[in-house]
Formats: structure tokens, C-alpha cells, sequence
């Protein structure tokens, strides 16, 4: 919970800093509500991605989001344990958002990204992502300085 808290802080002044989005072990949502930032980000650093259409394709995520920050937990094979895993970061974030009105936005989804149609996927094929959910960088810009 701690650590939650300290993200949705972080991303209502993100404003001032561009669109963030990390990839982070599955795993790691059950230490959310258990330990301190700095011990959060010792023990998962998690990697920052850049291109998030390259980098996450094929795969399956649950993504907490709130303005311009992205947490993106997974990857996973199995739509089922990501359910299971939104159902722990769900309570947690519910709880977060009534002690702080401004984060009434901040949202909990599972997403799934296909293969580019070039490649051919060892396994069955993801629905596509909806294109709403996987923006350019440059479109975080706009929206920051009130274009969109």
C-alpha cells in the first residue's frame, strides 16, 4: 500500500515529467501493499520501456495506469492469473483512490499485444490491443501541453 501510494503521488505531478512506463514482475504485485518505496525498488527494479508496441508484443500484461504512468506487471502465458493478480491490486488501488479524490482515474486493466502479422507466433495468436491503450511517446507530449 505504501508503495501504491507513493506511485499515484508520483503521477499526479506527472504533469511536469513525461509519459513513464515500466515493465515489472508479475510477482511483484504482492509487495505493493507490503513494503516501503525504496525497498519496493530495490528488490524490483523493473525495466523502463521505450517502445511499448515493440517491447511488450506477443505477450499479456496487467497495467495499473494513472495520467502519464504505466505500470506494466507480466508478462503471462494465462489470461486466468492475471485475473487473479488484478484481484489483489484492485483492492489496493480502490483503497488509495478514497483517501485521494484526484485519483479517481487511476485504473487497474489487463492487456494483450499480438504478434505483428511479419512473425509467426509459436502459440495461438493475442487479440490486438486497443490503440487507445498503447500510445506514441510524442502523443504524451501533446496531451501534456493541451493539444489533445
Amino acid at each position: 500500500m505504501k508503495f501504491l501510494f507513493y506511485l499515484i503521488c508520483l503521477s499526479s505531478f506527472s504533469s511536469v515529467v513525461l509519459s513513464i512506463a515500466k515493465k515489472m514482475p508479475l510477482e511483484s504485485v504482492f509487495y505493493i501493499g507490503e513494503l516501503e518505496k525504496i525497498d519496493f525498488d530495490n528488490m524490483f527494479p523493473g525495466e523502463v520501456l521505450q517502445n511499448l508496441e515493440i517491447e511488450l508484443k506477443g505477450q499479456q500484461y496487467l497495467v495499473y495506469e494513472h495520467k502519464s504512468l504505466s505500470y506494466y506487471f507480466g508478462p503471462s502465458e494465462s489470461k486466468e492469473i492475471l485475473e487473479q493478480y488484478k484481484a489483489v491490486l484492485d483492492p489496493i488501488v480502490e483503497q488509495v483512490k478514497q483517501k485521494r479524490a484526484s485519483l479517481s482515474d487511476a485504473r487497474t486493466y489487463i492487456i494483450e499485444v499480438e504478434h505483428s502479422k511479419e512473425e509467426s507466433p509459436t502459440h495461438n495468436p493475442m487479440p490486438k490491443a486497443t490503440p487507445a491503450l498503447i500510445k506514441p511517446w510524442w502523443q504524451s507530449v501533446l496531451d501534456i501541453l493541451g493539444f489533445n
